[in-house]
């Protein structure tokens, strides 16, 4: 009978090199006769018991020769970079480049790749373009009459829900303050369907008044210091005056 393949190996690493066949030779004849003797359970169960026993020195071995080996490279390689100034120059440069190009490459990568992933809902949420055509050309833009949100809901029942967005810059006014800020308007919806985590509010009904408005953590902090803004009211353009209903968490550019 062969002695077990990864027991033999271990014992050949763990051995001596100059008793290594004298010890290997030893363990497949003792072997042998335990299974002739006894049965292969027992040959099986006396020889794990060998190889256990010279683990340790397995591991010893291992780590000796491997610290011998990396030390011997680490002198070979200082020699060279003495001896071949100009080489080894040139290869260090070309390494580093290539080091410093393959990282920003994959940090630019994983950014963009990192998009919108917070969205528990994301794999489920689309959103609509509809094609312009432009002097014979077809140019795909995320710009659509304010009825086909609520018309696709009704429409078709595998739309679970649905926001219509737009973006405008306006003019804050809170006190005697006056902000440019960029404000998103949204159907209540949108906070439902987008994880984005309110820090107070409920967002289940944060925005049901058309005259509500959820702020950044940022704004807040800008437009009302230390106060707590909710319920509190600010002025849109000198002529809209809403009210806070909610903070959101600052988020990621992404």
């Amino acid at each position: 009978m062969k002695l077990p393949r990864i027991g033999t190996y271990i014992l050949e690493k763990a051995a001596y090199y100059k008793n290594r066949d004298f010890i290997l030779g030893d363990t497949e004849e003792t072997y042998e006769n335990i299974s002739e003797s006894e049965n292969s359970f027992k040959a099986n169960l006396w020889f794990w018991s060998e190889v256990i026993y010279c683990l340790p020195g397995f591991i010893r071995n291992n780590i000796y020769w491997g610290t011998i080996m990396f030390s011997n490279y680490i002198k070979i390689a200082f020699r060279n970079l003495i001896k071949y100034k100009s080489f080894s120059v040139i290869n260090l440069s070309g390494l580093a480049m290539g080091l410093a190009c393959s990282i920003l490459i994959l940090l630019y990568v994983t950014d963009e790749l990192s998009y919108d992933r917070f969205n528990e809902k994301g794999e489920n949420i689309y959103r609509v373009v509809k094609d312009h055509i432009y002097s014979g050309n077809i140019l795909p833009v995320a710009v659509t009459p304010a009825a086909l949100g609520p018309a696709l809901k009704d429409e078709y029942p595998e739309i679970v829900e649905a926001s219509r967005v737009k973006y405008y810059r306006r003019t804050i006014k809170q006190d005697d303050n006056f902000y440019s800020e960029k404000l998103l308007y949204a159907d209540p919806s949108f906070l439902t369907m987008f994880s984005f985590p309110l820090k107070h509010g409920n967002k289940e009904t944060a925005l049901n008044d058309p005259f509500s408005i959820i702020l950044s953590e940022t704004l807040a902090e800008k437009l009302f210091a230390n106060k707590d803004p909710i319920g509190k009211n600010i002025f849109i353009d000198n002529e809209l005056n809403l009210k806070v209903t909610g903070i959101y968490r600052n988020v990621p550019k992404n």
